[in-house]
């Protein structure tokens, strides 16, 4: 089939389903690489050309049946529709490029105050243990570090029911001294 004679038989919608799929496929096969390399040049990126090449052909493929009657310039037309798209794309982007940059400002300010607080918190608390006395401590450090309460036990020569005490006692005294030194910061 001659691209001259689809053509004209397109206009007049004289194309049968499958001869429009034919002639569709030919306007693919033609111009897919042209439309692709005039995205490239907009764009910079590969698959986003690729996608916006995809997209156009797309809308061409949903229009053909409206479009037939007035498409005169196949070449022109897929060129203009590429350009459309790709300053829709720049669009967009310049629309979310605010949105986007306070995001993550946002985000990382958000994520460096929890940060300073999480190291605020593990001074104080690292503070705290050292004030603890001398099994207590022990008991909290060995713990810290994954061992078990029967470990522990066996390894200061105690109880399990001591270690548990001592696990009671200074998580309390621990906890007590980082409120106490927050609410001074805080204050402060």
């Amino acid at each position: 089939m001659k691209q001259v004679s689809t053509y004209n038989a397109m206009r007049n919608n004289e194309l049968q389903p499958a001869e429009r799929e034919q002639y569709f496929n030919a306007l693919y096969k033609d111009y897919w690489y042209k439309v692709f390399r005039h995205s490239y040049e907009y764009t910079g990126v590969k698959e986003e050309a690729e996608d916006m090449a995809q997209e156009v052909f797309l809308k061409l493929w949903q229009q053909l049946d409206r479009l037939s009657a007035v498409l005169m310039n196949t070449s022109g037309y897929l060129f203009i529709m590429t350009r459309n798209s790709c300053h829709n794309l720049y669009k967009k982007e310049l629309r979310k490029r605010p949105l986007y940059k306070e995001y993550c400002r946002a985000f990382t300010e958000e994520y460096t105050h929890d940060a300073v607080i999480v190291k605020e918190i593990d001074r104080i608390a690292v503070k705290a243990v050292q004030k603890l006395p001398g099994t207590q401590k022990k008991v909290f450090i060995y713990r810290d570090m994954g061992l078990g309460r029967q470990e522990i036990a066996t390894l200061l020569q105690v109880s399990v029911k001591t270690v548990d005490a001592c696990i009671n006692i200074a998580m309390k005294k621990v906890r007590q001294y980082v409120s106490r030194e927050l609410e001074l910061s805080a204050a402060a």
